[in-house]
């Protein structure tokens, strides 16, 4: 055995040596003075975070749309949109238009035609930034079964005929 090779041996074993005794240094002294952190209640933080992604959802909504307040029809539809969006993302399945659930109170106000439009809308959207290769083939085979369907005269996708 060459004494570059004891060396080799006997550095390695100082390495490991040394490396378990810093490990057990530190072990000692966050034994000795545990450290201290601050609880922050995880329902409060929650809170805060969604109130402010939703009031930035809300924002790009309104941007997109160029609307400067939500009233009336456009909040009608806005909800709608925010709903869908919702149920799109979560990839829950696409309902018929008639089969959307319209909340009561904008059932009373005979709107229940701008939610719907919204609902479609915001679940495209979600559908797409929740599953974007499934969007996609299904807008890809909606458009072949439109573009076939208006080819031969059958039924098209909102159930009137096209003749």
């Amino acid at each position: 055995m060459k004494w570059s090779d004891f060396m080799k041996t006997k550095s390695k074993r100082f390495l490991n040596l040394a490396t378990l005794c810093l490990a057990l240094l530190g072990t000692t002294l966050l034994m000795a003075r545990p450290v201290k952190a601050e609880v922050i209640p995880v329902t409060e933080t929650e809170g805060v975070q969604k109130q402010q992604t939703e009031d930035t959802f809300k924002k790009e909504y309104m941007d997109r749309f160029g609307l400067d307040r939500l009233e009336g029809s456009d909040l009608t539809r806005y909800r709608g949109y925010s709903d869908g969006y919702e149920k799109g993302l979560n990839g829950e399945n696409r309902p018929e238009r008639n089969e959307i659930q319209v909340p009561d109170d904008v059932r009373s106000l005979n709107e229940d035609s701008d939610y719907r439009d919204g609902y479609e809308d915001g679940f495209g959207e979600g559908r797409h930034k929740g599953s974007p290769i499934q969007a996609l083939l299904e807008d890809i085979l909606e458009g072949v079964w439109g573009f076939l369907t208006s080819l031969f005269g059958g039924e098209s996708s909102n159930g009137t005929s096209s003749q």
